[in-house]
């Protein structure tokens, strides 16, 4: 909690600054992930019987919704702060590999729902009708809900404050703006989770690209 006052803290900071010329808006969209495409690690191998492979399956789409502030600065350039609520579900696999390797039919499948609160940074530029943005990310995990919490042996090990890239491109139409954005996370998949106490970190990290629309009062 701590954390998530701290990233509350910097958004206002941002937003409260009587001689400067800001806008305030609305904005929701939908977070479209890239695939995965992780390579599996070995997890229980002093246990032969137990020994499986883990890895990220699939990442579905997701939605944010949230608020921004502009503030213009020396033409063309803006800067633009947001405070976004995003969800959105990943599943990972596990296929056990006792007697003849990875089989299909000892495949297991668990999804993770994810909630959290991203505080964007950018700095933008204007040409007539469209933008070009680029900065970081603040991320506050508020939950995760995983159904490996079933599992014997299963753990958390997550520090709810991360950091990510952002850049993207806009296109201004009156009061609305309509906005295409890619986002890196400076973590990786199953950087949080552990099993038996070994850290289920996978080798990439998550990528996304998030459309949205907004409007400005």
């Amino acid at each position: 909690m701590k954390n998530l006052i701290i990233l509350l803290s910097v958004f206002c900071f941002f937003i409260i600054d009587a001689s400067a010329q800001i806008e305030f808006g609305v904005k929701a969209g939908i977070l479209v992930p890239v695939s995965p495409e992780t390579n599996s690690i070995i997890v229980n191998r002093q246990s032969p019987r137990n020994e499986f492979l883990f890895n990220a399956k699939s990442v579905g789409n997701g939605i944010t919704l949230g608020v921004f502030a502009e503030q213009n600065l020396s033409e063309p350039f803006f800067l633009r702060g947001e405070l976004l609520f995003n969800q959105f579900e990943t599943t990972y696999e596990m296929n056990d590999t006792w007697n003849s390797g990875s089989r299909e039919s000892d495949s297991r499948t668990y999804k993770e729902k994810t909630m959290r609160i991203d505080v964007p940074v950018t700095l933008g530029v204007r040409l007539d009708a469209f933008e070009i943005t680029s900065g970081v990310v603040a991320r506050y995990v508020l939950s995760h809900e995983n159904e490996m919490d079933v599992l014997e042996g299963y753990g958390e090990a997550s520090n709810p404050v991360q950091l990510g890239l952002q850049a993207g491109v806009g296109l201004n139409l009156g009061q609305l703006n309509l906005g295409l954005a890619y986002q890196l996370d400076f973590t990786n998949f199953g950087d949080h989770l552990t099993y038996n106490g070994k850290a289920l970190t996978l080798q990439n990290s998550p990528s996304r690209l998030m459309a949205t629309i907004g409007y400005r009062f």
